[in-house]
């Protein structure tokens, strides 16, 4: 019983959650897949290029219409996905899967943190835009004290050493990394690298995507940045920077995978805005198709993926002006950013879905076993 608020918002953590889902059927389980909203499948796999469905599902609203509600919103949607969390528990002979551990790491047999958890945060960080979040933070880590004490936490997964740390200093429980799978990128020796800087993220506030137009204005080249991501029913939107200009930016909205591998084997740069993102699949999909990433000095991309190395795999800029300062040194050195780009293709193997597969079915075996 796979447990996930939404597949139909298209991003990192639903990816993961399709990829352990054929995992689990190529094993010969039967999968399951409770979701707050029914998932239209046919454009899940429209997106993701290839016939994706459990055997089952079960969900509670046709589309995400609850949080559009202001406040009450956030508040019914959350009392949805608890709910679906006990109906999968409750399900004899059965293990379940809470995919969005990030905010509730409870009741399920297991749970996957895919990004900065929600009860590792201050008050005055708010990444799901949470009305009167200074108020409901109080009330949410009241929520998560006691459910900790009335529930047992689940065996806990999550995505890089970065999440790993911040896990342990909140719960004081040690998380097992599962690395999430990366379909390597084959090289084309068709399609020639341009002076392109590529960003691929859902077009959401809390991105760090306003950043991105700053960084171009510094770029002293003739550098073309290319913002691509999905937009879901109910998604705010590119920020009104992007929007004004997206024209000399090109921003592209819903773009296909073909689309998305073609940007990538184009462009020479990986641009990564968002600051203490726990892992960064994007990342390591444009290294292995020969972009050299530029990433926060923070989070799971500087600490995991460039493995705190600033030049070897990668760079990482603590300021707009450094991460402009470093895409005009790698447009104007051809030889430093083929070296680099060589050595990040190479890393990005690390994360392949091969190794993806073999590490949760050891993962799911020892637990079983214990």
């Amino acid at each position: 019983m796979i447990v996930h608020p939404s597949l139909n918002r298209i991003g990192g953590a639903e990816r993961v959650c399709l990829k352990i889902m054929e995992c689990l059927r190529r094993s010969n389980h039967r999968v399951a897949t409770y979701t707050v909203d029914k998932t239209d499948w046919g454009r899940v796999s429209g997106y993701w290029g290839r016939e994706i469905k459990p055997d089952s599902e079960v969900w509670h609203v046709r589309r995400t219409w609850v949080l559009r509600l202001p406040f009450l919103g956030w508040i019914i949607y959350g009392t949805l996905f608890l709910a679906l969390l006990f109906k999968a528990k409750r399900q004899k002979g059965a293990l379940s899967f809470n995919n969005y551990g990030e905010i509730f790491p409870f009741v399920a047999d297991f749970s996957y943190i895919h990004s900065k958890p929600l009860f590792s945060m201050s008050p005055t960080e708010n990444p799901y835009r949470i009305p009167l979040w200074a108020v409901c933070a109080k009330l949410y880590m009241v929520l998560i004290h006691i459910m900790k004490r009335l529930f047992n936490v689940s065996n806990i997964l999550t995505n890089s050493k970065y999440n790993q740390s911040l896990i342990y200093e909140s719960l004081g429980m040690t998380a097992l990394i599962l690395y999430p799978p990366v379909e390597i990128c084959l090289p084309s020796s068709d399609i020639a690298k341009r002076p392109q800087v590529l960003t691929i993220s859902r077009l959401n506030p809390g991105k760090g995507l306003e950043e991105i137009p700053r960084i171009a204005a510094l770029v002293s080249g003739d550098a073309r940045f290319i913002v691509a991501g999905p937009l879901a029913e109910g998604d705010p939107g590119p920020p009104e920077s992007l929007r004004q200009v997206s024209a000399s930016l090109g921003l592209v909205l819903n773009p296909t995978q073909g689309a998305l591998r073609r940007m990538r084997l184009e462009s020479s740069i990986y641009l990564s805005t968002q600051r203490s993102e726990a892992f960064g699949l994007a990342v390591v999909e444009a290294m292995s198709c020969g972009c050299v990433p530029l990433t926060p000095k923070d989070g799971g991309p500087w600490m995991d993926i460039l493995d705190g190395r600033q030049g070897e795999y990668g760079y990482a800029y603590s300021s707009v002006a450094e991460a402009a300062s470093t895409i005009d040194r790698l447009l104007s050195d051809d030889p430093l950013r083929a070296a680099v780009s060589g050595r990040a293709r190479l890393r990005s193997t690390r994360f392949g879905d091969e190794r993806f597969e073999r590490s949760l079915s050891k993962i799911l075996a020892h637990i079983r076993a214990g």
